[in-house]
């Protein structure tokens, strides 16, 4: 096995650490030979959805402009869209109605808040309103509450307190959405790619009954930091071996890549999209975080990385139909499948009293056993890196005590290398109305701009 650790050159008689690529016999994590996606809210039964964050800003013509300019480069319409509110800042706004009425799924990245003070009731009324405002959207959407939760950020760490404070401000939080019937909200967590690498992700997971999707961030932080340039999967293999344990979908919320020496950013997004389709079944959405933060992250950075992502954009494997969609709670397997049962009693219940039921019928496993970006702006950055992933190829073991529950009728077809279905002609999504054609060819788009 190659080992992934530093080289080390003598310059002057002083030794210098010298960054490495990963190995290309870098191991793959493993998916199980009878791996079935689970179904679940907006989850496609195979491929993945694919979306993109792009500059937030004050009004909403040049964010909008942006986007769409992103999108006809590509020829197609993202599926997802991401974007960042604080905590106290008002939503939803002009951009959920837009990105339905462009046929996106919102990814509401919403701020984190002091738990303490959530769970003594300081917040309802925020919660509530947020609540109120998502239900009223009569759509599906993703929202992910304070993601990179695990970091060490004090902007973060000294709101999100331990990890029993936070699952239970999570299940506070979430409770009171199930209760005002915010049911059409995709429960989205996410801390980060590194985190789950040291162990320090796993301690956050609230329990599957809690969890729509497990999500994570993550970026190749090289050159821009003396850190090695990592692949996709080594970036991303312990995210998945959890969540392939805890049979949920997988979401990559973030990420990004920098320029190096001419070529080698377009190689990189180029070997992320094949390890995706070929090596990584499980993840069914991806996310890349597209501004200049810290380093530059955008896409077309150069005429080759963004000729790069655009080939992924136009992959059939990442242009699915409309996924499905039950909104209310418990979930029912779309398969024909009957309602999971109620959490056992030994659960905790969430602080506000509404118990939403499970989700895939698995009992929660306790606890298991990240770099939060700030607030400000509506701008994220992505992970500072603080807690710097182990270097080796040894395989990530299962985190956490559940294993994948057993596959049994009414799951969606195995993962494979074959090409998923194209949207048929009358496909009917949640997104509404009936839809004609693959999602991959170009939309004509309205002459007026929402909001």
């Amino acid at each position: 096995m190659v080992c992934l650790g530093l080289l080390v050159a003598q310059i002057g008689g002083t030794l210098v650490a010298r960054a490495q690529d990963t190995p290309p016999d870098y191991p793959v994590p493993p998916t199980p030979a009878d791996y079935h996606r689970p179904i679940g809210k907006l989850v496609p039964p195979q491929g993945a959805l694919f979306g993109a964050h792009a500059d937030q800003s004050s009004k909403p013509g040049p964010e909008q402009d942006e986007f769409e300019k992103y999108e006809a480069d590509a020829g197609r319409t993202f599926d997802i869209r991401n974007y960042y509110y604080t905590f106290d800042e008002e939503f939803p706004t002009w951009r959920e109605p837009y990105d339905m009425a462009k046929d996106r799924y919102p990814l509401i990245s919403w701020g984190c808040e002091d738990v303490d003070k959530i769970l003594s009731g300081g917040f309802d009324a925020i919660i509530d309103a947020r609540a109120d405002g998502l239900k009223a959207l009569g759509k599906p959407l993703f929202l992910r509450w304070c993601w990179e939760m695990d970091g060490a950020r004090s902007e973060k760490s000294s709101k999100v307190g331990s990890p029993e404070r936070f699952i239970a401000a999570w299940r506070y939080i979430w409770g009171r959405l199930h209760e005002r019937g915010a049911d059409n909200v995709v429960r989205v967590w996410c801390p980060n790619a590194r985190g789950f690498k040291s162990d320090a992700a796993q301690p956050f997971y609230p329990g599957d009954e809690w969890v729509d999707w497990v999500c994570t961030d993550g970026y190749n932080w090289a050159p821009g930091r003396k850190e090695d340039w990592r692949s996709f999967v080594e970036i991303f293999d312990s995210f998945y071996t959890f969540g392939v344990a805890h049979h949920k979908p997988l979401m990559v919320g973030e990420w990004g890549a920098q320029e190096r020496q001419s070529g080698d950013k377009a190689k990189w997004i180029a070997e992320a999209q094949i390890a995706i389709r070929e090596k990584l079944p499980a993840i069914a959405a991806v996310v890349v975080f597209s501004v200049v933060h810290l380093f530059d992250w955008r896409v077309n950075t150069s005429p080759q990385s963004y000729s790069a992502f655009n080939s992924w954009a136009q992959d059939p494997y990442f242009n699915q139909p409309d996924p499905p969609f039950q909104p209310g709670y418990p979930a029912v397997d779309q398969s024909g499948g009957s309602p999971s049962p109620p959490p056992s009693d030994s659960q905790p219940p969430p602080q506000s009293g509404g118990q939403p039921p499970p989700q895939d019928g698995g009992q929660p496993p306790p606890p298991g056993s990240g770099q939060a970006p700030p607030q400000g702006g509506g701008q994220p950055p992505p992970q500072d890196g603080s807690q710097a992933p182990p270097q080796g190829g040894g395989q990530a073991p299962p985190q956490g005590s559940g294993q994948a529950p057993p596959q049994g009728s009414g799951q969606a077809p195995p993962q494979g290398g074959g090409q998923p279905a194209p949207r048929g002609a009358g496909q009917s999504g949640p997104h509404g109305a009936a839809k004609a054609g693959p999602r991959g060819a170009a939309k004509a788009r309205p002459s007026g701009r929402p909001g």
